[in-house]
């Protein structure tokens, strides 16, 4: 564990109660009463967490920021916007930017979707992948949305909107040459495993978003993203 994500709603002055899912990912970790370790909440706030029982002592602030990663410089804002996938996939998905770093990622059905919506269960098992995914990297919360369809999604897309496709439009272009340094935000909508349809290709462009190619393989849906979000902070995140 890099460090440990509170939930600020249950903050309670230098007290924080321990569901039960909590301590017993603690337990795990073999952390002993009235040992220290950091803790931050969703803000991005950091704490100075001790165990006590069923309970964590917070001390807002922490000197000791060893495990947190080495960078600290300014993160590009990346939105990944993800058509559903099959299974498991969308947890592969999530857990994966999490730990990469995403601003925001957002889930909606295509036409070639196989899944059109999540059930709570599913939601749930991903908040909780994407909270782990923080615990364990270091980094941030990322805000999940899901949408009822590819048009609402494509509406709340920021930055450079980017569409990963594997064929070639007549605008496309590879992802090194649709990326500035001076991009402070960017968006990424990936398709489902069949692809999009030509339609939902059309309605995009004439949104703003940019046909690319990765200069790689046909990638999977549940690869292809974090592929581009590596690509794009690569890029944006030099000092």
């Amino acid at each position: 564990m890099r460090v440990f994500l509170l939930n600020e709603n249950k903050i309670n002055g230098e007290t924080y109660p321990l569901s039960e899912k909590e301590r017993k990912y603690i337990n795990v970790l073999r952390i002993k009463d009235g040992e220290s370790f950091m803790a931050k909440d969703k803000k991005g706030n950091l704490y100075t967490a001790a165990l006590d029982e069923m309970f964590l002592k917070l001390i807002p602030g922490c000197e000791e920021r060893g495990e947190l990663p080495e960078y600290d410089g300014p993160m590009a804002e990346i939105t990944l916007m993800q058509c559903l996938a099959k299974g498991k996939k969308n947890e592969k998905i999530v857990r994966e930017s999490t730990e990469a770093g995403v601003e925001r990622i957002i889930f909606f059905p295509s036409r070639y979707s196989d899944v059109k919506e999540l059930d709570e269960h599913s939601k749930e098992r991903i908040d909780a992948i994407a909270r782990e995914a923080v615990m364990q990297s270091g980094g941030k919360m990322p805000e999940i949305i899901y949408e009822e369809s590819l048009e609402r999604a494509s509406t709340l897309a920021k930055g450079k909107k980017l569409m990963l496709h594997q064929g070639i439009r007549s605008n496309t272009i590879f992802l090194y040459d649709a990326i500035q340094t001076g991009d402070e935000s960017v968006s990424i909508l990936v398709g489902p495993e069949g692809g999009l349809e030509d339609g939902e290709c059309e309605y995009l462009e004439k949104a703003g978003f940019i046909p690319i190619l990765l200069g790689t393989n046909i990638l999977r849906t549940e690869t292809a993203g974090i592929y581009a979000i590596a690509g794009v902070e690569t890029i944006l995140n030099r000092k």
